[in-house]
């Protein structure tokens, strides 16, 4: 009994080692600083690797006070990094234009985030995009992380009446 607990146990370690090991293989050095952030501070992402076109992807979720899930959804490129939280809502073709307007409006009060109106699938999403100056701006992400959750949160009681 102890051996299969203690094989258990060696076994699961083993597993974990092998998991850290592979969530740190990027194709962006300033991916791994942002992943070394994120794991210093306890912030629980999901790594989902480097995509055919070399962007390395990752999200990471918060519940809001206004909206209960924030996902974003990091892609680091040697030249840019984007940031987005999609489907923040889904609205009726019939609510459009009002969909438009709340946007402009948000667009408007918070800078640093773009609201967009996807007419492709009636959605509405929030990007942002960095473009690194220096060789690590992993602390300027961690910060972007915080003001993305942040505004999305605070812009969702205005565009949540056309959530469908």
């Amino acid at each position: 009994m102890y051996k299969k607990l203690i094989s258990l146990f060696l076994a699961m370690a083993l597993l974990l080692a092998a998991g850290s090991a592979l969530a740190a293989d990027t194709a962006h050095a300033t991916t791994q600083s942002f992943l070394d952030i994120l794991d210093d501070e306890g912030i629980i992402y999901n790594w989902r690797g480097t995509d055919d076109e070399g962007y390395d992807i990752l999200t990471v979720s918060y519940e809001g006070d206004n909206k209960d899930t924030i996902r974003t959804t990091w892609s680091f490129s040697a030249t840019k990094i984007d940031i987005s939280v999609w489907d923040i809502i889904t609205y009726k073709q019939s609510d459009y234009y009002n969909v438009l307007e709340a946007c402009n409006a948000l667009n408007k009060q918070y800078s640093y985030v773009r609201f967009v109106v996807d007419t492709s699938d009636n959605t509405v999403y929030a990007d942002y995009q960095i473009r690194p100056m220096e060789d690590d701006v992993s602390a300027s992400c961690r910060k972007m992380l915080s003001l993305m959750v942040q505004i999305v949160d605070l812009a969702y009681p205005t565009l949540e009446p056309y959530n469908k």
